[in-house]
């Protein structure tokens, strides 16, 4: 993982980026990200998790949000780091209920605040794996839920895959579509370079977070994982 991660790194490619970050996204994936964000939401009806106040982490430009809202929480806070991609954000989401922010979620102080924390396809571009667990520890309540919808390293046919997918089709259709000489490279190589799900799931179990929750969405490759902060 030597990709530099800075959020004022990764701020500058998602604003360079987010005029069209729905459109590659919906089209790389045929539209079945919006099901794999919708099955977090089934999850949450499935289980009855407690869902009054949730946290949309790194929400981008919305999508998980806007799904999020189906639950009729109380209140949602969603945050990213980038201006660009929130506001196109704003233009899908009206309710009084969101509360849409820019900043690093590393910088909220809301400690054992949070029935529910999501996020979806944002946890590989933290610089420090371990201190974004860390943190999500702290904002929710004890037996509160950690929702990760990612993109993991895999082996095999799925690795193979995987890597002719992100390195040779995706990462030039992007960056043709987008204008961006990296956006999409990085996208590989933060995919290549990221952890496999065992490795992910190890760590947040180490964090204090028990899995209680694996789905395979495809391939093995992307995957949702529900975690349980453990109670007092």
């Amino acid at each position: 993982m030597t990709e530099n991660k800075s959020p004022e790194k990764i701020a500058i490619m998602f604003n360079e980026i987010s005029g069209v970050y729905d459109k590659v996204n919906h089209l790389a994936t045929l539209n079945i990200d919006k099901k794999w964000r919708r099955g977090i939401i089934e999850m949450i009806k499935q289980d009855g998790i407690q869902k009054d106040k949730i946290f949309d982490v790194a929400s981008g430009t919305g999508d998980q949000t806007v799904e999020l809202l189906r639950l009729d929480p109380q209140e949602i806070l969603s945050c990213d780091i980038s201006e660009g991609m929130l506001e196109i954000q704003r233009r899908k989401i009206k309710s009084e209920r969101v509360k849409i922010i820019n900043e690093d979620f590393m910088n909220i102080e809301l400690k054992n605040y949070f029935d529910i924390i999501t996020v979806s396809f944002g946890f590989r571009n933290f610089k420090n794996q371990e201190g974004a667990f860390t943190k999500m520890h702290s904002l929710l309540k004890p037996g509160g839920s950690l929702f990760v919808l990612e993109i993991f390293r895999t082996e095999g046919i799925s690795s193979r895959l995987s890597n002719l997918y992100f390195g040779k089709v995706l990462s030039k259709f992007g960056n043709k579509i987008s204008a961006s000489n990296y956006a999409y490279n990085y996208l590989y190589s933060s995919v290549s370079g990221y952890y496999s799900l065992d490795e992910f799931v190890n760590i947040g179990k180490g964090l204090g977070f028990r899995p209680v929750k694996v789905k395979n969405n495809f391939l093995k490759i992307v995957n949702t994982i529900c975690f349980r902060k453990h109670e007092r």
